[in-house]
Parts: structure tokens; sequence; C-alpha cells
């Protein structure tokens, strides 16, 4: 078991116990990350479950322990890594807040593509 402090205790981190575990992760058959559980680090405190696209590579989504939505990503289908856009859920205890705030990527020199309100990116 390790433990890590950021230099000069960042805060909020308290003090770690020796030998405390502070994070356990489980893994899938291909070595994917699907469950990381998290203690004794204040607000990231919690579980955190990981899923992946059927090709078995692309992180899809990311929930609490609660199943709230925590993040989505949106792959594109010309290159195995092609992220297009990242949505990020910053309170997923509100339910009534539909909206997430959403990072869409593009290519040097492509041209913009346009958000789903019809914004130009």
């Amino acid at each position: 078991t390790k433990a890590y402090r950021a230099p000069g205790g960042a805060p909020g981190t308290g003090d770690i116990e020796l030998a405390a575990v502070v994070s356990q992760s489980q893994y899938d058959p291909l070595g994917r990350r699907t469950v990381k559980a998290v203690t004794y680090s204040a607000d990231l405190d919690g579980t955190y479950h990981y899923y992946y696209s059927a090709g078995g590579h692309s992180l899809i989504e990311e929930r609490d322990g609660s199943d709230n939505v925590l993040r989505q990503n949106v792959w594109g289908l010309m290159y195995i890594d092609e992220l297009i856009q990242t949505s990020l859920n910053d309170d997923p205890e509100d339910l009534a807040e539909q909206a997430v705030e959403s990072h869409y990527l593009k290519k040097r020199g492509a041209s913009p593509f346009r958000y789903p309100s019809g914004v130009e990116a």
C-alpha cells in the first residue's frame, strides 16, 4: 500500500493513516478499470464506475456510487482515439439540472462543426 500527499499538503487532504487504503480499483479481464473506491480524500470519497464501448478501448461513461452520470465521452469513427466530445456533470446530485458542461474538439484546420443548439464551435 502506498500513500501520496501533494507537495505542501494540499488543502482538504488531511492526515493519512500509515498503511491506510486511499483508493482501491477493480479491473475486468481486458485490464480496464471498472470500479474505483476512494477513501480518506474529503470531497473525493466515493465509488466510481467506468463503462466502455463495445469495441473495448474507449471510455464512454463514468458514474458515481448513486448511479449519477459524472462524465460522458463521444468518440469518432475515423481513428481509434478520436475524442469528439466530453460532457461533465459538476453537480450530479441536482436532479433538476439538465445542462452539463460540454467540450467539443476539432482537428486543426478543419471547418468548424455545430453545437446541437446550432451555435458554431
